[in-house]
């Protein structure tokens, strides 16, 4: 310590001068750079016995532990001028001053540091659910995702009394998994790949913290292979025009989804993108009106061109759309092209419980939000548009993405062809011989 560095005095005062007679708690009072230091000795004494100018207890016979009190009290003073000293002379912060002081005269116990145990597969596979949603570029679908087949997977370890973690799992626990989801929840083969998929999505983020180092979900057969799932369907120009026909002023709520949903057929929005349209998503450039919007989904700009019948929709409500949560609009677009006759019959299979099955029923049971971006991607795919525009209205990065959601037969693509080779072979004056 430099000669001119100079420790503060260590001040001790009453909690209170009065009553004469009644105990009363002695402080140690220490001011420095950082504050006032004001801290409870823990000691009492008599106030008639106090010494104000020595600031300690006086010499008594009827109190001969005032003695050993005094030099209870210059011993605190000791550690606090310690203290004051060996952080960097003052550069302490009362509270953790008081903390430290706490610690030295034993009031306060340190706990041996417990080396971190590595968490539980559960327990980070919830952490990361957090990061995800308090990162803002990830979408609510992406980590509700994340919960839906953590759910499963918890779901299965309780119900089959399986200590579920990354040390447990094996070829045997992956077997059951599947099977489980078939049996117990009556998961489609698709719905079931989905979760082995995730489960792998967290056990290559467990590797990548270094909390997991097997190497089972890369191997051969770890993945159930996806079913080819022929329940896309789109509806027609003239299955769209004889819904937009359709008088449906008597029933509001049905007339606003109908339009909601044409909007979305004849835009190539997704739901989470056209139920959220508003005013503001509205651009006109030579004289053509354009919905730009940025999508919820991939975060991917999109600019759409306004053909008559979507300005004619759009106009309906002064650039505002109605905004409906997708449930009901799943129940009322069923409504509405149940009472608009769209029922023609959709032939298809579904996995259920891992089995596949067959089925037929009318259009109006089975059509919802999804449909209204399949029947654009399907009609104007169709009327010839290239794809490359296409794509460029629905956001899809690939044509494989976007052929994902053209639902036309192999017989309806050689008609589109034929037609598409006799119109350019007309206009060119090809002749083939």
């Amino acid at each position: 310590m430099s000669k001119s560095t100079k420790i503060p005095n260590v001040r001790f005062n009453l909690k209170s001068k009065d009553p004469q007679d009644q105990e009363t708690l002695i402080y140690a009072m220490f001011r420095y750079k950082h504050g006032l230091l004001k801290y409870s000795t823990g000691e009492k004494v008599l106030p008639k016995y106090w010494d104000h100018g020595a600031r300690k207890a006086k010499n008594v016979k009827n109190h001969p532990e005032y003695l050993d009190m005094n030099d209870r009290l210059n011993d605190l003073a000791k550690l606090i001028r310690k203290v004051y000293a060996d952080h960097n002379f003052g550069d302490i912060a009362v509270p953790e001053f008081r903390q430290k002081l706490k610690v030295m005269e034993g009031r306060v116990k340190i706990e041996p540091k417990e080396v971190d145990k590595p968490l539980s597969l559960f327990e980070f596979i919830d952490q990361y659910i957090e990061e995800k949603k308090q990162n803002p570029t990830i979408t609510r679908g992406t980590w509700k995702n994340h919960i839906t087949h953590k759910n499963h997977l918890y779901n299965y370890s309780l119900q089959c009394g399986y200590r579920l973690d990354f040390d447990t799992i094996d070829w045997h626990f992956r077997r059951d998994y599947e099977n489980w989801m078939y049996r117990e929840t009556d998961a489609s083969i698709n719905h079931a790949a989905k979760s082995i998929t995730e489960l792998t999505h967290f056990l290559n983020e467990a590797k990548k913290r270094k909390l997991y180092d097997g190497d089972i979900h890369t191997e051969k057969g770890w993945h159930v292979a996806k079913k080819e799932v022929d329940k896309k369907f789109a509806l027609s120009f003239e299955e769209l025009a004889k819904l937009y026909a359709y008088d449906l002023s008597d029933n509001k709520k049905l007339e606003k989804v109908r339009d909601l949903f044409l909007i979305g057929a004849y835009s190539g929005l997704r739901y989470s993108d056209f139920n959220r349209i508003s005013n503001k998503h509205f651009v006109k450039e030579d004289g053509i009106e354009m919905i730009e919007i940025s999508t919820e989904k991939t975060d991917h700009r999109v600019t759409i061109p306004l053909i008559p019948i979507l300005t004619k929709l759009i106009k309906k409500y002064n650039y505002n759309p109605p905004k409906i949560s997708n449930q009901k609009f799943n129940d009322y677009i069923k409504e509405a092209c149940e009472a608009a006759g769209i029922d023609r019959v959709i032939n298809f299979s579904t996995y259920k419980g891992g089995k596949m099955k067959s089925n037929s029923k009318p259009i109006y049971e089975i059509i919802g939000s999804h449909n209204a971006r399949r029947s654009f991607a399907t009609n104007f795919y169709k009327l010839g548009i290239p794809s490359i525009h296409l794509m460029s209205i629905t956001g899809h990065s690939t044509e494989a993405q976007f052929m994902k959601y053209v639902c036309i037969t192999g017989r309806e693509n050689a008609k589109t062809v034929a037609k598409q080779v006799a119109m350019r072979m007309k206009e060119s004056n090809l002749k083939v011989v």
